[in-house]
């Protein structure tokens, strides 16, 4: 059953913008959740404890692509392999899901980042849910709790 995230959306706002700009210099400005896009590359890091839940990050192909070649201080020029970008995704989502864990009533802990290709929404009823805008590109966040095993 998905219940209602105990996360308000200002936490994480709060969380993408200050991760966002630790990592790439720049805050990331909050907007309604827009669709996935239809080949979107999406890293998702389930959160286990007195309730269940997890973190997706998703972005289209382009924009992961920017994403790894900023983080792994590529050049450029340089076009980032499958396991780079899905490595570099599934980081930003653990980063995400790590500090939004530390907002948590009871003890949880991080699953490992499942990163996958493809069309599909991760949008859940119960999910809180934003676009966020940067130099970069447009990313979106959802984090959905469940309830408790």
């Amino acid at each position: 059953m998905t219940t209602a995230s105990p996360i308000e959306s200002a936490y994480v706002d709060s969380i993408v913008s200050t991760v966002w700009e630790s990592l790439f210099g720049e805050p990331a400005v909050a907007t309604a959740p827009e669709p996935v896009p239809a080949q979107a590359i999406r890293a998702r890091v389930g959160i286990h404890g007195g309730w269940t839940g997890s973190v997706v990050v998703s972005c289209g192909p382009d924009v992961a692509s920017d994403l790894t070649r900023e983080l792994l201080a590529l050049p450029a020029d340089s076009v980032p392999g499958p396991d780079e970008v899905h490595d570099a995704l599934g980081e930003i989502a653990n980063i995400v899901a790590g500090n939004v864990k530390s907002l948590l009533p009871a003890h949880a802990e991080l699953g490992l980042p499942e990163v996958a290709d493809g069309s599909g929404q991760h949008h859940l009823d119960g999910a809180v849910a934003a676009t966020y805008l940067a130099t970069l590109g447009p990313l979106r966040v959802d984090v959905t709790a469940r309830e408790g095993r």
